[in-house]
C-alpha cells in the first residue's frame, strides 16, 4: 500500500527530537507519537475510507508489529545468556575488527542476532574511551542495518 504513512517526514521527529530537544522529547513523547499516528491515520481514512483504514491498521498491528515484538523478545531471552568475554581494549583496530566480524556474522545469523551478540563486547572495550559515540553509530549502520544486505 502506498499512502501518506510512507513519507520520510514521519521518521524525522523520532530521530532528531531526542538529539536537539531532549527535554521536550522525554516529557511529551506520547503526545508526539499520537500526533504522528493521527497524521497517518486521518489521511488514510479520508482517502481510502474508515473501513480500509481500520483493516490496514489492524493488519499492520497483527501481522507485522506483534510478530516482530515476539521475535525481538525471544532473541533477547535467548541471547541474554550469551556473553562474549575477552580483554578487549577499544583501539581503532579492535573496533574495526568487531565491526567487520559483526558485518560478516549478520549474513549468517541476521542483523539483530549479530548486533545483540557483539554490542556488549564493544561497549566493554570502549568504556574507558573519551570519544566513543561514533563507534556505536558505525556499529548500528554496519552490523544492525546493512550487515546482511
Amino acid at each position: 500500500m502506498r499512502g501518506p504513512c510512507r513519507l520520510p517526514a514521519f521518521c524525522f521527529p523520532s530521530r532528531f527530537f531526542p538529539l536537539f530537544a531532549p527535554h521536550i522529547w522525554h516529557h511529551h513523547f506520547g503526545k508526539i507519537s499520537v500526533f504522528w499516528a493521527l497524521c497517518c491515520i486521518i489521511p488514510l481514512a479520508t482517502v481510502f475510507g474508515p473501513d480500509t483504514a481500520f483493516h490496514e491498521i489492524a493488519h499492520v498491528l497483527l501481522a507485522d508489529y506483534v510478530p516482530f515484538i515476539i521475535f525481538v523478545g525471544s532473541l533477547f531471552i535467548v541471547a541474554g545468556g550469551i556473553h562474549v568475554r575477552g580483554s578487549f581494549v577499544g583501539r581503532p583496530i579492535v573496533n574495526t575488527a568487531i565491526l567487520a566480524l559483526g558485518a560478516v556474522l549478520a549474513n549468517f545469523m541476521g542483523t539483530t542476532g549479530a548486533a545483540m551478540l557483539l554490542i556488549r563486547p564493544l561497549i566493554g572495550a570502549n568504556e574507558n574511551r573519551r570519544r566513543k559515540v561514533h563507534t556505536f553509530i558505525f556499529f548500528i549502520f554496519l552490523v544492525a542495518n546493512v550487515g546482511a544486505r
